[in-house]
């Protein structure tokens, strides 16, 4: 009698949940005593709720200001919103410190959409966690709310472009990771040797690893084997022709290194890779008018494909246009339009285009530097007319 009098009294004390929920189960519901940042918002309709978030996958993630990584780890799940902001996920981060100084933390992302939570007394992360305490630490879950993964900051993005693109294996992410993990405990013994042969196993699992995939650049180009090293990231990239989460990042990677290349070489690659990358992404206003952006920044503009990034600023406000031509998004594209424009030696339809954006914009700091661009375009018109007479 005394022993089931004390099992019971142990159970009053211990949380509600003392192991951490495992792939396939459904996630817990949010136990927060206070909302900083978009809330606030449920995972499960409750009687009189009316505001449970719908999507097609949830992260939640545990954080917490004081950690050394935690800037860090929110910067970083910050700026995956805006790399994911055209697909149905949502980040939903929360922390067991007091309110105020998750506020005080959270004043310098006022334009996150992160849904950002206090844990209401432990309650959520019992649930999560269990008896773990690792922080940060992640769950990504389908739309029905079942756990797809758990792990740390290092994975998640490689999991959800998988996973969004199509191309997820549980199996392979687990032997994945624990190469991952045997790569960075040889870095702490500078066993360089051993980690290239890790890589290796690695890259023979998943040729789009971009742990692999940067360390195998990395021989290639302090050999100065930049033929091999462009043959690579274009080898990776059929083998990712299924998802274009993965194509996005290595195009982009093949541009990283062919800017490099500051002759006719370079010139060739980046033609290539600009004709490829609009092929890939000719139904994607965003990621065309990304890659534009970029191109028209590569240094010498001789090696650039202008003609190509205008082609994708043009595509890219045909689409728009299809969705909402006064979203802040058709601004923006607009901007890099009229930018292309500019660097053609088309003065009047840069300075048309750079109007019509000021004209969608509703954001006083983003109006303030798009008429400073304006006003360089029309002060270049002005100079070139006097030149012409």
């Amino acid at each position: 009698m005394k022993l089931r009098v004390f099992l019971l009294f142990l159970a009053l004390l211990l949380p509600s949940r003392i192991f951490a929920i495992e792939v396939g189960q459904k996630a817990p519901g949010l136990f927060v005593s206070q909302w900083i940042k978009n809330g606030p918002v449920e995972l499960y309709a409750k009687k009189g709720v009316k505001n449970v978030l719908k999507a097609d996958y949830y992260v939640v993630f545990f954080f917490a200001t004081w950690a050394n990584i935690s800037q860090d780890t929110i910067s970083f799940v910050d700026g995956m919103t805006g790399v994911f902001r055209d697909t149905d996920v949502r980040f939903i981060g929360i922390s067991s410190e007091n309110a105020q100084r998750v506020k005080t933390f959270f004043n310098r992302y006022p334009n996150t959409k992160i849904y950002v939570g206090v844990d209401d007394h432990n309650k959520t992360s019992n649930e999560y966690l269990g008896g773990e305490d690792t922080i940060p630490r992640f769950f990504i879950f389908d739309k029905n709310k079942k756990l797809i993964w758990k792990g740390e900051p290092l994975e998640v993005n490689r999991v959800l472009v998988n996973i969004l693109g199509g191309t997820y294996e549980a199996e392979k992410q687990f032997e994945i990771e624990k190469l991952h993990a045997d790569i960075r405990t040889r870095a702490q013994t500078l066993d360089k040797e051993g980690q290239l042969k890790v890589v290796e196993e690695i890259y023979k699992i998943d040729p789009t690893d971009r742990v692999a995939l940067d360390y195998k650049i990395d021989e290639l180009i302090k050999d100065n084997k930049i033929d091999e090293c462009i043959s690579l990231i274009r080898e990776s990239r059929r083998f990712a022709a299924s998802n274009n989460y993965i194509q996005f990042y290595l195009y982009n990677l093949e541009l990283d290194i062919t800017m490099g290349i500051m002759n006719e070489k370079g010139k060739k690659y980046i033609e290539e890779m600009s004709k490829n990358y609009y092929q890939t992404f000719q139904n994607s206003a965003t990621a065309l008018s990304t890659m534009a952006y970029r191109l028209i920044q590569v240094v010498p503009f001789q090696i650039t494909d202008l003609r190509e990034a205008l082609r994708m600023c043009d595509r890219s406000v045909e689409l728009q246009k299809e969705i909402d031509q006064k979203s802040s998004d058709m601004g923006n594209y607009l901007q890099t339009n009229a930018r292309c424009e500019y660097l053609v030696g088309r003065m009047d339809c840069a300075i048309k285009l750079q109007k019509e954006a000021i004209d969608i914009m509703d954001n006083n700091n983003d109006k303030e530097v798009a008429t400073l661009a304006l006003q360089y375009y029309e002060q270049a018109k002005a100079i070139s007319s006097d030149k012409s007479n």
